[in-house]
């Protein structure tokens, strides 16, 4: 069987079906071929398997893009049949002939467009009659169809620090670091966001909820992302006891109010403290009486507040509370009268 490019259909088809077709007509039998599934090159070229020896096909060729292409664009391959006689031309194989590394291909109207995925080197290839066409095309990232910030950490202690990246992504899903301009929505911790040449992190030292912000300006408009960190209390540092030094009384239930803190000043509230008075262990009491500690006797104490290695010390003097009942002892004894001159 041989093959002829028919100018009708503009398509590479069988030599005897090209003599059914005349100007403005059609015969029945190519209606009924265009019908049972024959509409479409395509549709004609099922199989390259099935084009004979006698089309004297010598290679294939991809002819594909220039340059690099997006990763959000369709990619035109122009595939071209060369013979042994030197002549060649555009056909259209199925689907099923093409492969690539990463992506899909559709038909568009005469010829196969690769979708490409992932950014990289990709080898796409198609075979027929035993031969076989291979090209590279490079991909690089489509167009922003969003941003963000990247944190390595969105909550972290005052201890630590946060690296932050404005990241974009195509929308075919590749993502890379952009470039941005940086701040903090609260003033009081502008100074914690430092930028330098290993790129830009958050110093944590105060304890609460932080924004940041970060632009890039772009050639379409500036695009804008948001992210709150949150910084807990760091590492106990301080343990204070505002009661050393006081005089209390044995009336009196004190509160001794400890005051645990890390190294920037930020208050502790979650640690369970050791006690002890005088060298015994009021742990239990004073823990559960909510840091209360009532004292029972009189004379100078020492309160020792103890958690995570850290200890604090209290010297406290306690007195005499007031009388609650009043005790009056007497003796009372008859007087013996002695009668004189008797």
């Amino acid at each position: 069987m041989s093959f002829k490019l028919h100018k009708f259909l503009g398509v590479l088809m069988p030599t005897a079906l090209c003599r059914h077709f005349t100007t403005g007509f059609l015969s029945a039998l190519v209606l009924l071929m265009i019908f049972s599934g024959f509409s479409t090159h395509n549709q004609f070229l099922q199989d390259s398997d099935h084009i004979s020896a006698s089309s004297s096909l010598d290679y294939l060729e991809i002819i594909g893009p220039e340059g690099s292409v997006r990763a959000d664009e369709s990619v035109p391959l122009d595939l071209r049949w060369h013979d042994r006689n030197g002549n060649n031309q555009s056909v259209l194989l199925p689907l099923s002939n093409w492969t690539a590394e990463n992506g899909n291909f559709i038909v568009n109207g005469s010829h196969v467009e690769w979708l490409p995925t992932l950014v990289g080197t990709w080898e796409i290839s198609v075979h027929a009659e035993g031969e076989q066409a291979t090209i590279e095309v490079t991909v690089v990232n489509g167009s922003i169809a969003m941003v963000w910030i990247d944190a390595e950490y969105e909550e972290l202690s005052a201890d630590d620090e946060t690296n932050l990246v404005l990241q974009a992504e195509d929308s075919r899903g590749n993502r890379w670091q952009i470039s941005a301009e940086w701040s903090t929505v609260e003033a009081e911790v502008s100074s914690n966001l430092v930028t330098d040449s290993s790129g830009t992190r958050f110093v944590a030292e105060l304890a609460g909820q932080w924004n940041i912000d970060a632009v890039h300006h772009h050639s379409d408009g500036d695009l804008n992302a948001s992210i709150m960190i949150e910084v807990t209390p760091g590492s106990l540092i301080r343990i204070e006891l505002p009661t050393d030094g006081t005089t209390v009384s044995t009336d009196e239930a004190i509160n001794l109010a400890p005051v645990l803190s890390d190294a920037d000043g930020n208050t502790i509230d979650d640690i369970t403290l050791n006690w002890t008075v005088n060298g015994d262990d009021l742990t239990q009491e004073i823990v559960m009486a909510g840091n209360i500690w009532q004292p029972e006797e009189t004379g100078d104490f020492l309160i020792e507040a103890e958690a995570e290695g850290r200890v604090a010390r209290a010297r406290m003097y306690v007195v005499q509370g007031q009388p609650h009942r009043v005790v009056i002892e007497t003796d009372l004894t008859t007087p013996t009268a002695t009668a004189s001159g008797v």
